[in-house]
């Protein structure tokens, strides 16, 4: 079963991110302005900023994730059919909030997957959980990069369609492997009391908004207003989902994992900070193109070692409503940081964009260090 849903995962994130590349550069050249695209990548963070933590409560109290596995599938292929219907930034809008939708069961998926692993492996699930996502991705972006220029976006749509077909199909013959003590509603909602589940879900706030913001969105749209043709905006997406693959991978190695995530959490966001600097700070197209192996790698060990992390203390009856929590938590920086992006570039620069984008990088990395000296000292 765990093969199973390694797959389905694939699927689904093939399905979510077939049109990522080039949906930022799609929309500019069908004049929707800077403002309007932030929105449209920001609903769908909304989508799953308030969905995930009830879909984690029921999932909990019912103790079931196979139902959110196949809705999840169904929702990105109609929200992919609805933008090929009306590729326009109504229909890209309606289609991201469905899109968003989808990705809100995206912890379903996890918590199963995890479920068919003994627990001292679970941190090794959970990267390879991310190394599902991640792959699905990159097949997503080499697809674009090699068919946006001479086939458009509606066949990147219809290829999205029939992924998330695919997985729905495939979703079926799933078995829930979900075995918990009954637990009532309001324990699962006090879990957010929790302060190391408060803690990491503020520091995954900011990492996901910025690779949301910068590395998925505006970082590949500076690319185009240099010069860049698809094919190198492609690649720069290639580029970033295939260091975030082989990050996720190494943060599951014992041998990678001895020096743990007090010492990777800091020194990752402050390489995350220095993306957006590089970005920001040069006009060479490859340097730009190359700095996505930073994007990319801290994505994939951060997002490891913050969701491990933030769930570390959660027994596992609740597990399911602490990390929609925490998935409800990155969808604040999903949500909000494109929008914040989208209108600092349009009334100052990108320039002034970034730096506060690496600000709040590295004030994570200031916190992070903070916490875990008093958490050594404790």
């Amino acid at each position: 079963m765990s093969n199973l849903l390694f797959f389905i995962m694939i699927f689904l994130w093939l399905a979510l991110y077939t049109y990522i590349p080039f949906q930022v550069t799609y929309l500019s050249s069908i004049n929707v302005d800077s403002s309007m695209i932030g929105l449209i990548l920001g609903l769908s963070g909304a989508s799953q900023m308030i969905l995930r933590f009830p879909f984690g409560i029921i999932t909990d109290y019912i103790g079931k994730c196979k139902i959110f596995v196949v809705l999840g599938c169904a929702f990105i292929t109609l929200g992919s059919a609805i933008r090929l219907i009306y590729p326009n930034a109504n229909g890209f809008l309606v289609g991201g909030i469905l899109a968003g939708i989808s990705a809100s069961t995206w912890m379903m998926y996890i918590i199963l997957y995890v479920s068919f692993f003994d627990k001292s492996q679970e941190h090794s699930a959970y990267s390879k959980s991310l190394t599902a996502s991640v792959s699905g991705m990159l097949i997503a972006f080499i697809i674009a990069t090699i068919s946006y220029e001479k086939l458009g976006m509606k066949f990147l749509l219809l290829i999205s369609i029939i992924s998330g077909s695919i997985g729905l199909v495939l979703s079926l013959f799933l078995k829930d492997n979900i075995i918990r003590k009954k637990t009532n509603l309001k324990d699962l909602i006090l879990v957010v009391k929790n302060k190391r589940l408060l803690f990491f879900s503020a520091l995954t706030i900011v990492q996901q908004g910025i690779q949301m913001a910068a590395a998925v969105a505006f970082t590949l749209n500076r690319i185009r207003e240099l010069g860049g043709e698809s094919y190198i905006i492609g690649i720069a997406s290639i580029l970033n989902m295939v260091s975030a693959i082989v990050s996720a991978y190494l943060s599951s190695k014992k041998c990678i994992n001895r020096l743990g995530a007090k010492f990777y959490i800091p020194i990752i966001f402050l390489v995350l900070a220095l993306y957006c600097i590089i970005v920001i700070t040069t006009n060479n197209i490859m340097i730009i193109v190359l700095s996505q192996i930073l994007s990319g790698f801290s994505a994939g060990m951060l997002a490891a070692y913050l969701t491990s992390e933030s769930i570390k203390e959660i027994p596992i009856e609740k597990k399911s409503s602490a990390m929609g929590f925490f998935q409800a938590s990155y969808a604040i920086g999903i949500f909000v940081y494109p929008i914040i992006t989208g209108k600092l570039v349009d009334l100052y620069s990108i320039n002034i964009a970034y730096i506060l984008l690496a600000a709040s990088a590295v004030l994570c990395t200031i916190l992070s260090s903070i916490y875990y000296k008093l958490e050594k000292n404790n």
